[in-house]
């Protein structure tokens, strides 16, 4: 698989945070069907898109993205070093020859064109470990995208709920606030006809202060919940949210600790990352002991020449080697890394 689309890491956060925790397991490659589940169905469409909203349009989740995308690009590159290069040369100049010791001296243009392929035959064990150990940075950056889509998808969860809670604490408070005023107004009337005593109307105005206060703290709450809400998904929340079913909720809990942790570290972006992460740097341990070894290539040249080496007139030479290079000494080199 080349590239993973964006909304992959969406579907999978969704599903991951929807889905029952004995259902999550760690997937092998990066796939959304391994990580993808029935129980995202239970959640409202508009707290879906909420989520991939949040995601797509987060820049943390973007920069992930993009690493994960330049880490396939440089596995790419590493692989390059199984196909063979072609390079063409092209020169010209003058060349002053001083032959021996009596003879006139030699000045003539000359020019050539070389034509060189070159394939890579052994180079110490370089690009094999150079391919895995950018294999598994690629999915060190995978990881690490998961784990930032799905800490977006539950800032977004959580933004829904709270603006689901707090405008329903709304619609409690103003309902309570319409009650207590009208019986404010009820006992400021009998007041007023002698039927109630003045003691009973300061008491309906003090709880009517009292429900307006209240109101008024729900509704800041609500203000806040609701900027936060647009801060993470980046719109305002809708003015009906649709409640989220019973679904949602764990099915069930592993019995202990221990098996908790059997089953959540596995699962656990995070630490998959390091995993891949420890995989990578070890791979790099064995990229460098290339320099301790051989490398030997194929080579296939072949020159057009014109007035090449003194010789009057074109030329042209076909070479085909085997060319074996050992380095004997590095100044040390090979030894730091």
């Amino acid at each position: 698989m080349k590239t993973i689309p964006m909304l992959s890491a969406v579907a999978a956060a969704v599903a991951l945070l929807s889905a029952p925790a004995r259902a999550q397991t760690a997937p092998a490659t990066p796939t959304v069907a391994a990580v993808a589940n029935p129980a995202a169905s239970n959640l409202p469409a508009p707290l879906i898109e909420a989520v991939r909203q949040a995601i797509t349009q987060n820049p943390e989740v973007q920069a992930r993205w993009h690493a994960f995308t330049a880490a396939d690009a440089h596995k790419d590159v590493a692989a390059a070093g199984w196909r063979p290069t072609v390079d063409l040369e092209l020169g010209w100049g003058r060349q002053h020859r001083v032959p021996t010791p009596g003879a006139p001296e030699q000045r003539f243009n000359r020019s050539a064109a070389t034509l060189t392929l070159n394939q890579v035959l052994f180079d110490g064990f370089f690009t094999p470990s150079e391919v895995k150990r950018l294999g598994y940075a690629k999915l060190t950056r995978y990881y690490e995208l998961l784990e930032a889509a799905e800490s977006v998808a539950l800032e977004a969860m959580r933004a829904w709920i709270d603006v689901e809670r707090y405008s329903a604490l709304v619609k409690e408070a103003t309902a309570n606030y319409v009650e207590h005023k009208l019986t404010a107004q009820q006992i400021e009337e009998r007041a007023k006809a002698g039927v109630s005593r003045r003691v009973d109307m300061d008491q309906a105005l003090g709880r009517l202060a009292l429900a307006e206060s209240n109101l008024l703290t729900e509704q800041s709450n609500l203000h806040d919940v609701s900027a936060r809400y647009q801060r993470i998904v980046g719109v305002k929340p809708p003015a009906m949210l649709p409640p989220l079913r019973a679904g949602l909720q764990l099915a069930s809990l592993p019995g202990s600790v221990a098996e908790v942790m059997r089953e959540g570290l596995p699962a656990s972006p995070t630490i998959n990352a390091a995993y891949e992460n420890v995989r990578a740097q070890r791979q790099e341990i064995e990229s460098r002991k290339a320099g301790y070894w051989p490398r030997v290539d194929f080579r296939i040249r072949q020159t057009w020449g014109n007035d090449i080496d003194g010789l009057n007139g074109r030329t042209r030479d076909l070479t085909a080697e085997v060319v074996l290079n050992y380095n004997l000494y590095r100044g040390g080199a090979d030894q730091a890394r």
